[in-house]
């Protein structure tokens, strides 16, 4: 039986910069003795497919678009806690205030108390 091409999915190693990539690139494989032969490409010319470049240019910026917009929420989180806080701190100092307030308005009742008694 005369070998058969099939496409595989394999593996890529540029060694130097140890980048990894997946290519769809076709190698001889045998029925007979179920051996496939696989070749390490590096990476520049790591794809049988030409508009490999442009994917990985594609990827590349829609992760970068994705980094960024992470950082943004982060920092819009980071505003938001900061603000909570703030009015956090601020709910805190009115009640204090309002307790305060309510001592001296006790306070200014018992005074108004003792002075009828006395009058």
């Amino acid at each position: 039986m005369p070998p058969q091409t099939v496409c595989e999915e394999i593996p890529a190693v540029d060694i130097l910069s140890l980048d990894t990539v997946r290519t769809n690139c076709r190698f001889p494989y045998t029925d007979a003795d179920e051996k496939t032969r696989v070749q390490l490409i590096p990476f520049p010319t790591a794809t049988c497919n030409p508009d490999h470049k442009q994917r990985l240019e594609r990827q590349e910026d829609s992760l970068a678009r994705a980094l960024e917009q992470a950082e943004a929420a982060q920092e819009m989180s980071a505003r938001i806690s900061a603000r909570f806080a703030r009015l956090a701190g601020r709910s805190e100092r009115r009640q204090r205030q309002m307790a305060h307030l309510s001592l001296l308005e006790a306070s200014l009742a018992l005074l108004e108390e003792g002075n009828d008694i006395l009058s």
